[in-house]
């Protein structure tokens, strides 16, 4: 078995390199996007994220593929009214989840900026529809953390928490760090 380095992340390093795979690439969108996403987490300087997706042309693939994004951008500025919309404008079932390659479904997204806004009633139908939706999709595949994790999610939306806590738990053995060093540690 493989080990996993434990060192900590090297933002530094990790913007050296998306800022040359920005240079390399014909179409350096996404480079730039993961580059203003490491600075987020490094300096918590939303300023490069920002101004990289206000350069995407709004109709633009790269766009498109990236509204959870724009619905982090505005999460983390405290817009949850944009973020709302954002998640509210969007016709994608599902997002990626951070910089992973976990995939929650978008509604989630949207059920937490109604929170964040006081609109306990929308986000409650919301938690309460993905819940039905994904307790159906886990017993379809059981072995698929993605939708553990949803499920869970929903559920502590609900205020489920033995069974948030259960399905969180569910989803971390599914997808261990020792399987996938890059989205494993975000569950």
């Amino acid at each position: 078995m493989r080990r996993i380095s434990r060192s900590p992340v090297n933002y530094a390093d990790a913007d050296q390199a998306y800022s040359r795979a920005a240079e390399l690439s014909p179409e350096p969108a996404l480079s730039q996007l993961r580059r203003g996403q490491n600075t987020v987490a490094w300096k918590g300087d939303l300023a490069p994220l920002r101004a990289t997706l206000a350069g995407l042309a709004p109709a633009s693939d790269a766009s498109r593929a990236n509204r959870s994004s724009y619905f982090d951008l505005e999460w983390l500025s405290r817009d949850f009214a944009a973020a709302a919309r954002v998640a509210e404008e969007s016709d994608a079932p599902t997002w990626t989840f951070s910089r992973g390659n976990s995939v929650l479904p978008r509604r989630l997204r949207l059920a937490w900026a109604y929170t964040a806004m006081g609109n306990a009633d929308k986000a409650k139908a919301l938690y309460a529809d993905i819940h039905a939706e994904y307790q159906a999709a886990v017993r379809d595949r059981p072995g698929d953390w993605d939708r553990h994790m949803s499920l869970g999610l929903a559920a502590a939306g609900l205020g489920l928490k033995d069974e948030a806590i259960a399905e969180g738990r569910r989803a971390v053995e599914l997808l261990p760090i020792t399987r996938d060093a890059f989205a494993g540690p975000e569950y």
